[in-house]
């Protein structure tokens, strides 16, 4: 004979649960409606015009409970640090480039009359290394061993993703004292942490 284990609410014992995801869906009210109006425009006595006009609105509405027991929203992935560090140096190097030059400009200080050596050092070289880390991102964003670890962020985000669904289709409210457990303990007030 199979032994059936009960399964008791490990803050107050009370033995009465609902699965969260049941709680979630019986709290939603999907609402939806239609309106129809018309109406006639006499601009001569002899002449009239009908215009008729619909309208309709479908919308989704929750309960406070429902809303505590959400299941978990899936979070944007993470997102390719390196390349966007690299992109910031680039977006310097430039920023750099166009102040120097701009400054050289507006100022005067670059006289190619007078100090020709600066008009090459003063806009080519801020130039040069806004264009250098320009490329150094470019190529660095293409790189197989940033890729290799920006995938295995992926894989990781998606599997931690999984791991509190599957958790969250074991997770049961207690209809005694309200909390929130699976068969690891208490999770909380809420179902998840995030939904």
């Amino acid at each position: 004979m199979a032994h059936i284990q009960k399964t008791n609410c490990p803050k107050c014992g009370g033995e009465d649960w609902r699965l969260a995801s049941i709680v979630y869906s019986e709290g939603l009210t999907h609402t939806s409606s239609t309106s129809l109006s018309g109406g006639i425009l006499l601009p001569h006595l002899e002449d009239g015009v009908v215009g008729v006009g619909a309208t309709s609105t479908n919308g989704v509405s929750q309960s406070s409970l429902s809303q505590l027991a959400a299941p978990p929203e899936k979070v944007a992935p993470p997102k390719k640090i390196e390349s966007a560090k690299f992109a910031r140096s680039a977006r310097s190097g430039f920023t750099l480039s166009a102040v120097t030059i701009l400054s050289a400009i507006l100022f005067g200080e670059v006289n190619i009359n007078e100090n020709p050596i600066l008009m090459f050092i003063a806009i080519p070289l801020p130039a040069l290394l806004g264009l250098i880390f320009f490329i150094k991102a470019f190529v660095h964003h293409f790189d197989p061993e940033v890729r290799k670890r920006y995938d295995e962020a992926l894989r990781k985000h998606e599997a931690e993703h999984q791991a509190a669904l599957h958790r969250y289709q074991h997770t049961k409210m207690c209809l005694r004292c309200g909390i929130f457990f699976d068969d690891r303990g208490i999770i909380g007030q809420r179902a998840c942490s995030n939904g």
